[in-house]
């Protein structure tokens, strides 16, 4: 019965991740910031586990979209989320927004990682 449950959690992960990370932003300042560098970890490690396309499509069905752009423009896990914007069309979309985009070419010097992000934006 114990595996059945973890397929099950492995199967949603991503959504129950990006709703946790949307709740950090209601915690105090001190205690939501370390809860929010946690949950990131996680989703960074399910990332290399679990495969950056259901991951990235999960997440982009939370309410935690938002939180995770703001973490990508902050410069936390840069890499991974870049990775699943490239492997997930669903978390792309949620990304590619007028905003994200504007930010990241207004952003003088540019780093490399919103270049990438830039380049997943113009897939097909």
């Amino acid at each position: 019965m114990t595996c059945l449950y973890m397929r099950l959690l492995l199967s949603n992960v991503g959504l129950y991740l990006g709703n946790l990370l949307y709740r950090t932003k209601e915690m105090a300042e001190a205690f939501g910031r370390e809860i929010q560098q946690t949950i990131l970890q996680l989703i960074c490690r399910f990332v290399r586990y679990k495969g950056t396309k259901r991951i990235g499509r999960q997440l982009a069905g939370s309410n935690g979209v938002g939180v995770l752009l703001d973490c990508f423009l902050e410069g936390q896990c840069e890499s991974y989320i870049v990775e699943m914007c490239n492997a997930s069309f669903e978390l792309r979309e949620q990304f590619e927004t007028p905003g994200c985009i504007t930010k990241i070419v207004e952003t003088h010097p540019r780093p490399e990682y919103m270049l990438k992000m830039l380049l997943c934006f113009a897939q097909v």
